[in-house]
């Protein structure tokens, strides 16, 4: 599992990193597959800042990651029948079975009321939108009601308690997924609560593609305030929400190395994101980077900076990881840029695994949605 680190303690688990050889270039190490662009809609998830699955170019799937902008191409979902599980409504014989084959069946908006973790199916709930990390992928899900409560982030992690067997894992790519439409599904795993922070993430043990397409949900509206590092809105999280960020009190750049999203090796990718914060906060802009080098992060950071993750770094292509100033699908930002107008991703919460500490991470869904001039 791939983590962050803040001073000596480890931070929240997050696919974050290609493999080891992925220094320069996300593209060129990793096999960049993804389509999405341009049109504001579906799939997001996963810190993930190195590399789509190659197997994001099938002809059914459309772009392994669709960060609401996919533009996928798939008009048909799932695989012909076949005896391993990949056809329509079928479990995967090989998944995991750590949960004994017990899963109790509830819809998104009960198991977060619930509050309480636990082996469950999440039946008949609708793709909203899929990371782009090819290691740990994660997929934003919802009821088909909507509401608050609605929604949830779950992730394939190989290595984890509740694994995600390789055949579960191949059926992601295959999803239904483009600019107006996801795949209805059903999930199976384990849902993980923290008592103290909140934090919450769903293990996928098996997906049960049903075949059926369903409308994404239109956007909720959160304020500037909403997504500030300390603010927690939970009913909000996961959804797929714009924000109206005022042209007279534009977001502008205030940290290139928050701690929080520090990966922790000197190569790219080095960072999982920055941070921005209103400017009527009075922040000077921060130091611009020295080589390929971050400079130091902040001390006694507001707590009402904005964390600004990379979840769908094939469609957020701006960043200021200076280790990565040299890849080509990157854009670092200036000290200076802003940002203003209606933009659009998902809020999430992360959790240092080493304490309690806990933040929101907005996770732009492409940079046509979250515009940095």
């Amino acid at each position: 599992m791939l983590i962050f680190k803040r001073g000596n303690k480890v931070l929240s688990a997050a696919p974050l990193l290609c493999a080891a050889a992925c220094v320069a270039s996300f593209a060129l190490a990793c096999g960049s597959t993804s389509t999405g662009l341009g049109e504001p809609g579906g799939a997001a998830g996963g810190n993930s800042v190195a590399g789509a699955s190659a197997a994001g170019s099938s002809a059914q799937a459309g772009s392994t990651a669709s960060g609401g902008a996919s533009a996928g191409s798939g008009a048909l979902a799932g695989n012909a029948g076949t005896s391993s599980g990949t056809g329509c409504n079928q479990p995967t014989l090989t998944a995991a079975t750590v949960c004994n084959g017990n899963y109790p069946k509830t819809s998104i908006n009960a198991l977060r009321s619930a509050r309480a973790p636990g082996c469950f199916e999440m039946s008949h709930v609708g793709l909203v939108a899929r990371t782009d990390s090819p290691t740990e992928p994660r997929l934003y899900v919802q009821d088909m009601g909507g509401g608050d409560t609605s929604a949830l982030l779950a992730k394939c992690a190989t290595t984890a308690t509740h694994a995600c067997d390789p055949a579960v894992k191949a059926k992601i790519p295959q999803l239904f997924d483009t600019p107006t439409e996801g795949a209805q599904l059903s999930m199976r795993g384990y849902y993980q609560i923290g008592g103290v922070t909140g934090f919450e993430e769903f293990y996928i043990e098996d997906i049960i593609d049903e075949c059926k397409h369903v409308t994404r949900p239109a956007p909720i509206a959160l304020s500037p305030a909403d997504i500030t590092r300390d603010a927690r809105v939970p009913a909000k999280w996961f959804r797929r929400a714009t924000v109206a960020i005022p042209a007279a009190d534009p977001l502008v750049v205030y940290d290139f190395s928050p701690p929080e999203l520090l990966l922790g090796q000197p190569q790219c990718p080095d960072y999982a994101g920055f941070a921005m914060i209103s400017k009527s906060a009075g922040a000077a802009p921060p130091a611009a980077c020295m080589g390929q080098k971050n400079p130091a992060a902040r001390g006694a950071p507001d707590s009402k900076e904005v964390l600004i993750g990379r979840q769908f770094f094939n469609q957020f292509l701006f960043a200021a990881d200076c280790a990565c100033t040299a890849a080509s699908n990157i854009r670092i930002v200036a000290p200076t840029a802003t940002v203003s107008g209606t933009v659009l991703g998902y809020l999430i919460l992360e959790q240092d695994k080493a304490s309690t500490a806990a933040y929101q991470v907005f996770e732009p869904a492409a940079d046509q949605t979250f515009p940095i001039h």
